[in-house]
């Protein structure tokens, strides 16, 4: 999207509080509820320029890495399913890194008919070229790739029934959610559950038992921050955004997985979780790798080039 097509959609957009501070509330519970919170047009509409947006800049970060690995460049023509696909931005951002001829379908599921529509306009209106269905009524033989963005909070069993078998059938699963210990602690569960038949291909270095399952790293978890965008801090809507909803814009804490069928690709030695922390003479910074999670001691006398690496690329920085 150019810059003067978002300064066009900002300019026709005028936020709603009330509405927006409820979907906030309910976000921020980690109670499942059965309950429906697209009630209506405005409030898919609000949260597609606002929360979703945010959503989208966490599947910018893990989509760029993804391009850069042959996980992706072996499929073509695949079979794109959007489960709880919301508004349809996860969807959307991967058309938009990787362009509408990569997909030969589109398939839309969530458990809101309104979120389904809304979200099958808005990739319509910039993709009218793409073929969009509504439900999976066959099994292809299609090469299928599987998103899956912030649903940890309303998976009632059935769902969860539904989604463990789509991920079965996938040749590549892109799983996003926020970068929380709960949202962390699930996807190390789902991660243990298929890594015998699947590769994992991020965020992990290796594809052994998880090393946050040890107990003496119970106070930690799996978790990045994504980048957004540098204008937004010289915004007036996000800055009343910002304050009024209590959402620090600098921080974008994402966890995430993905599997795929294709072998694992060699990632260095040791991945960076988190933020290290830096003191006088030192950083700290906790490192996955093969053999454990453990937190590393880096002296900036022999260690500043990787101190200044972890400074510049927070999302994905590997220790050599």
């Amino acid at each position: 999207m150019s810059r003067s097509e978002k300064l066009e959609i900002q300019r026709a957009f005028s936020p709603n509080w009330k509405i927006l501070e409820h979907l906030r509330n309910c976000f921020l519970s980690e109670d499942f509820s059965p309950e429906s919170y697209w009630k209506n047009a405005e409030v898919l509409a609000q949260y597609d320029f606002t929360f979703a947006q945010r959503i989208g800049w966490k599947w910018d970060s893990v989509i760029r890495e993804l391009k850069e690995t042959p996980s992706l460049q072996s499929l073509e023509s695949v079979t794109l399913i959007d489960w709880g696909c919301g508004t349809g931005v996860a969807t959307r951002k991967f058309l938009e890194h990787l362009g509408p001829g990569f997909v030969k379908k589109i398939i839309l599921m969530d458990k809101s008919h309104l979120a389904c529509r809304f979200a099958q306009e808005s990739i319509l209106k910039k993709y009218p070229e793409v073929k969009i269905e509504t439900t999976l009524s066959t099994i292809d033989q299609e090469k299928r790739v599987l998103l899956v963005s912030h649903v940890l909070n309303e998976l009632s069993p059935a769902a969860e029934k539904e989604l463990l078998s789509l991920i079965e059938t996938a040749d590549l699963v892109i799983w996003v959610e926020p970068g929380t210990p709960a949202s962390s602690s699930r996807l190390i569960e789902y991660r243990e559950r298929f890594r015998k038949i699947f590769s994992v291909l991020a965020p992990c270095p290796h594809q052994e038992t998880c090393g946050l399952l040890k107990l003496k790293n119970t106070p930690h978890w799996c978790h990045f921050f994504a980048a957004p965008p540098g204008q937004i801090f010289q915004d007036s809507f996000w800055s009343e955004f910002s304050k009024r909803l209590q959402i620090d814009l600098r921080a974008l804490p994402t966890s995430f997985l993905v599997l795929g069928k294709a072998p694992p690709r060699s990632m260095g030695t040791k991945r960076l979780m988190g933020r290290a922390r830096h003191y006088k003479g030192y950083s700290l910074a906790l490192v996955c790798a093969e053999t454990a999670v453990s937190e590393e001691k880096l002296l900036k006398r022999d260690k500043k080039h990787i101190i200044d690496i972890i400074d510049k690329k927070r999302f994905t920085t590997w220790i050599p």
